[in-house]
């Protein structure tokens, strides 16, 4: 008879904690809701993946993305480890990122980790890998008014890098643009 009630108990409480992980776990989720940078509102959540490209390549897809204010970036490393890291003085680089806005930088991201980082101020910002910049690994984020914060010419960025900066034009037209 004890045994019956104790695996009636074990059950009860199995199928409760069952119940209060789901439960947890939309909880969580509320508010952090992954959508298509070409929808993104303020609180969304908006996925970049940082990516090994063809050949010696390193890439970020979207490279290119428009975002309103309050919008959290969500950088997730897939192959290889990479940082993604605002251009600011304070990381050695010149600013590339509004003024007012607090500069990032994730630090080492391993395959499967993720950083975010919410967005606030208006304007252009580029961000890049610091082991990967001078093969091209960089990237733009657009949040609202780009006239509020302008984007700096890329001619002076290393190696690769200018060229794979997307223009404002493009993202403004496109919303999104992708690595190729």
């Amino acid at each position: 008879m004890t045994d019956t009630r104790n695996w009636k108990r074990f059950r009860i409480l199995a199928i409760a904690a069952i119940v209060f992980v789901g439960s947890a776990a939309v909880l969580l989720a509320e508010g952090q809701q992954e959508v298509d940078p070409a929808g993104a509102e303020n609180g969304d959540v908006v996925e970049i993946e940082m990516l090994r490209g063809e050949e010696f390549t390193f890439v970020n897809d979207p490279i290119g993305i428009y975002v309103e204010p309050g919008t959290t970036i969500r950088f997730t490393s897939v192959q290889a480890s990479h940082t993604a890291t605002a251009y600011h003085p304070d990381y050695g680089k010149d600013l590339r990122i509004p003024e007012a806005a607090e500069p990032w930088d994730s630090g080492s991201v391993a395959p499967g980790q993720s950083f975010e980082v919410t967005l606030e101020v208006e304007g252009v910002y580029d961000y890049y890998c610091k082991p990967h910049e001078h093969l091209g690994h960089v990237g733009r984020i657009v949040v609202g008014d780009p006239d509020a914060s302008p984007a700096v010419d890329a001619s002076d960025l290393p190696g690769s890098a200018p060229d794979a900066m997307p223009s404002v034009a493009a993202i403004l037209e496109n919303r999104v643009v992708s690595a190729d």
